[in-house]
């Protein structure tokens, strides 16, 4: 028995492979979008499926009653056009352009659809190139110095280990090898765990740590519960703009930790690995930091 889903005219049909039936003109985006999400949204962490039905909302809005039969890349050019006139900025529309695509391409693979490509290459709107922003030695002691203590140390932390916000929230001592110096993140972006080495300054945010509570649960708290990465977010963010300097994100700590190893001399590839980059092009753009250590070791083989 066929598992399907009533969208009016037409029934999209879900066990993988399974065509549309021949009157799929009757069908439109719009029911594409309503079967992704129910095949797609329940295997993305919270914070992804809530931008994905966010970008849904406009992409129905604006090409979600296109026939499948009238789908070809000028419907992608439609929608940036519109997206564009409407303000968006271009990461937005670049964002909802590559979830059409990749609904499109999962009705064709998954359901055995045949539809024309909506994103071409050229469809997609250009980037700007941003500026990594990192902070020196005086803005971060600025900061923690007007931050609450427990603040103060998730901020060292995430800069001595590069950890992302939603690892820093999540984080738990059972993950945590204080006697041999390392830590076990699991889940990441890439699907794969490392074991990572702290450093000293690590090492030591957590040795206080144990000196107030007993190491167990999560290892940062706000109050008496794990933080989240909203409120943590609104913590640092009150923080920075208490110290005066140029605004930041959370995530501009990460940017930091990487700095300061290539400023140190480490080598791009070391970087990788320690902060756990997917590939190594993602790691050139702090490149450019490592400019003295480049003229340290020029002048060595001079010498």
């Amino acid at each position: 028995m066929k598992d399907s889903m009533d969208t009016g005219s037409a029934s999209i049909a879900v066990n993988g492979g399974t065509s549309f039936p021949n009157e799929a003109n009757s069908i439109t985006l719009a029911d594409l979008f309503v079967r992704w999400q129910i095949d797609a949204l329940p295997l993305q962490k919270v914070t992804s499926a809530k931008r994905a039905r966010a970008a849904l909302v406009s992409l129905s809005r604006i090409v979600g009653n296109t026939p499948l039969n009238l789908v070809s890349p000028e419907t992608g050019w439609r929608y940036r056009k519109q997206r564009h006139a409407e303000g968006m900025a271009a990461a937005t529309v670049h964002y909802e352009l590559r979830l059409l695509r990749q609904i499109c391409r999962h009705a064709t693979s998954v359901h055995g659809v045949s539809i024309a490509a909506p994103v071409v290459h050229g469809t997609l709107p250009k980037l700007p190139n941003r500026a990594e922003r990192w902070l020196t030695s005086e803005e971060l002691r600025r900061i923690a110095g007007v931050a609450p203590a427990y603040v103060g140390r998730v901020i060292t932390f995430t800069v001595e280990t590069g950890l992302r916000i939603n690892e820093i929230c999540r984080l738990s001592w059972n993950q945590v090898d204080l006697e041999r110096g390392e830590l076990k993140i699991g889940e990441q972006k890439n699907g794969k765990s490392s074991l990572l080495p702290l450093s000293l300054g690590a090492r030591e945010v957590l040795r206080v740590l144990t000196t107030e509570k007993k190491p167990q649960g999560a290892v940062f708290l706000k109050g008496f519960s794990p933080w989240t990465d909203s409120s943590l977010r609104a913590a640092f963010y009150k923080a920075v703009k208490r110290s005066g300097i140029a605004p930041v994100r959370f995530h501009d700590l990460r940017h930091t930790f990487a700095t300061r190893l290539v400023q140190a001399g480490v080598d791009l590839y070391t970087v990788q690995r320690l902060g756990r980059w997917s590939s190594y092009d993602m790691v050139q753009r702090y490149g450019h930091h490592n400019t003295e250590s480049l003229r340290q070791a020029l002048a060595k083989v001079v010498a």
